[in-house]
């Protein structure tokens, strides 16, 4: 066999090998990474399309996040109680109804959390009880951040992946806390939240142990095995946490490097 039917046969199978993993929803452009636990998390305000790009270098995105809210009905009008301040306007007709969350390229999304918000019915028993309206929150795994651009997890399933930057209009925020989340509004600010593994576990209110072997130290003296706590995280290092609870304290391992071995339990409120 010569070098140029040599030549044409590696060419078709090079075709043929692609062919076959468009076939089969391997992500072609842009690549599947390895499973990771990744570096952090990003929260995304869905009141402007996201730009999706291959890399960090890349100016032309390849697809973008569309995002279409559908509206419910405006609260019916409340009356504040006699002596009781008026209640403001904004307060009876928040943002409410959940979100169309797509892409123009029709790609399958699965991120790391989404929550649809409070219905007008559940923002005004909120109100009634002097909480808040809880706006719609989502979220998704960071494997890679450099700079302004950070490369997100689009679906936990396939684990396919694409990078979003911080463009001119959208504030950056670097930690959530009580009362943060400032909604998608279309009138709101457009906003990326980025938070690391650590800035996000040190911020929950407590995580739970789902039977961790705990430790004095990292890759110290076992002090207890099967543990089932309930506490707050006071350091992180590495894939190591400490945890203060009243049932004890220690160090426990937070992650195998793909998966999370704790549960957070309670964010603070916002």
């Amino acid at each position: 066999m010569g070098y140029r039917e040599m030549k044409y046969i590696v060419v078709f199978f090079l075709i043929l090998r692609v062919g076959i993993a468009g076939v089969h929803g391997v992500a072609i452009f842009p690549d599947s990474t390895d499973r990771t636990v990744g570096v952090g998390l990003l929260k995304v305000s869905m009141n402007r399309d996201i730009p999706l790009f291959d890399d960090a270098a890349s100016t032309i995105p390849f697809d973008t996040l569309r995002f279409t809210v559908v509206y419910s009905p405006p609260s019916p009008p409340v009356e504040s109680p006699p002596g009781a301040p008026e209640i403001p306007e904004i307060r009876l007709i928040p943002q409410v109804g959940t979100y169309l969350i797509g892409t123009t390229g029709g790609m399958d999304l699965l991120p790391y959390s989404y929550y649809e918000g409070n219905s007008a019915e559940q923002a005004e028993a909120n109100f009634g009880s002097g909480l808040t309206y809880i706006p719609p929150e989502l979220t998704f795994r960071v494997v890679e951040q450099q700079d302004s651009a950070y490369r997100i997890v689009l679906n936990e399933d396939t684990f396919r992946t694409a990078v979003v930057k911080l463009d001119p209009g959208r504030e950056l925020y670097l930690q959530g806390g009580p009362y943060w989340n400032k909604g998608s509004r279309l009138d709101g600010p457009v906003w990326f939240l980025w938070e690391t593994w650590d800035v996000y576990l040190r911020r929950l209110n407590c995580v739970n142990l789902p039977g961790n072997t705990v430790y004095d130290s990292p890759y110290g003296e076992m002090l207890e095995s099967e543990c089932r706590w309930s506490g707050k995280v006071t350091q992180t290092s590495g894939h190591w946490l400490r945890l203060e609870s009243v049932s004890g304290s220690g160090w426990v391992r937070w992650t195998d490097g793909v998966n999370l071995l704790v549960i957070p339990c309670r964010d603070l409120y916002y």
